[in-house]
């Protein structure tokens, strides 16, 4: 517990910070109006009235009213906080596991200090539930694929509840199989031994569990279960026609996303990764490169849509800092 320490520091330092500046933007923008008329409709006991917002958002925070009473506008992103302090705990439990706590503590401290994360710790948007969804999915996944089989089970839990939060969530399907593709050239046998067991193909279940009311609700109610699904595949495409923009524009965002300093020790740590060949730096810059690739194929773009990369960013940059700085000096 003592070694843990100065990442409990951390995460209280990071509260403040984020608690502090949830009312600055003076008001609720975009979409965060409805997300607030959602959720209390639902603390009300009313009609849930939206056939393409996913639920988890409006469920914790019509939670947070319940248990509260609170109304204010900053109270009521107090969930998306907690969001972001289960996403720093997240990448310092994973990266503390797999590499040590000096590692675990900077990947934690990049993305608690990356302004694209913290920017959005002040809305009441899914950008900050989704991305930490996505990447306990991913980090289960590759646990379960290199230990033992019951990370699977998380994994799953952590794909459906990122189903319920954004329909970018069916990402997840080609990343997963690219993980298999990765893991059995890196090491094949123990890949093989997880396709054969019963584990790996019961744990999927556990998703689907998740999922399942909201795909009865939608059936029930507009009789089609994926019509928030076909809505989404078809969103990015058509809006702000006639606005395109160039391949390269995630990347030449990424300085302001996680800042210079960031992004020069997650550069470091992605070499470092391909030099040591190491299994799980290898599964999050596949993560990365999938991502920036997949999005940069669209024509519209826009930095909050890719803000699922940055806690993949902040590992390989803890990398950076805790496997080659130490070593350079």
């Amino acid at each position: 517990m003592k070694r843990h320490l100065p990442f409990l520091l951390l995460l209280v330092v990071f509260s403040f910070l984020y608690f502090r500046t949830t009312s600055s933007h003076g008001g609720f923008v975009w979409d965060e109006a409805e997300y607030a008329v959602l959720a209390r409709n639902i603390a009300r006991g009313e009609a849930y009235e939206s056939s393409f917002r996913p639920p988890l958002v409006p469920l914790t925070v019509a939670a947070f009213l319940t248990a509260t009473g609170e109304t204010q506008e900053a109270a009521l992103k107090t969930p998306i906080v907690l969001f972001a302090l289960l996403g720093l705990s997240l990448v310092y439990g994973f990266v503390n596991r797999r590499f040590d706590t000096t590692t675990g503590l900077a990947a934690a401290g990049f993305l608690g200090l990356a302004p694209c994360f913290w920017l959005h710790t002040s809305y009441l948007l899914t950008e900050v539930p989704f991305l930490v969804l996505f990447c306990g999915a991913c980090f289960c996944f590759m646990e379960g694929l290199y230990g033992e089989e019951k990370w699977f089970y998380l994994a799953w839990l952590f794909t459906g509840l990122t189903f319920i939060t954004r329909y970018t969530c069916v990402l997840l399907g080609p990343i997963f199989v690219l993980f298999l593709i990765l893991g059995a050239l890196l090491d094949g046998e123990a890949v093989k031994k997880k396709l054969k067991s019963k584990t790996f193909w019961l744990a999927p279940f556990v998703g689907l569990l998740v999922q399942f009311p909201w795909l009865v609700r939608q059936q029930s109610q507009y009789g089609d279960f994926l019509k928030g699904f076909k809505y989404a595949s078809g969103q990015l495409q058509a809006y702000v026609p006639g606005v395109e923009m160039p391949a390269y524009y995630y990347l030449a965002e990424l300085p302001s996303m996680l800042t210079w300093p960031g992004l020069v020790f997650s550069l470091g740590g992605l070499f470092w990764s391909l030099g040591r060949k190491n299994k799980f730096a290898l599964h999050t810059t596949l993560v990365i490169a999938f991502l920036l690739l997949w999005f940069s194929a669209y024509r519209y773009k826009e930095t909050r849509l890719v803000t699922a990369i940055l806690p993949f960013l902040a590992v390989t940059a803890g990398l950076g800092y805790g496997q080659i700085l130490p070593k350079a000096w």
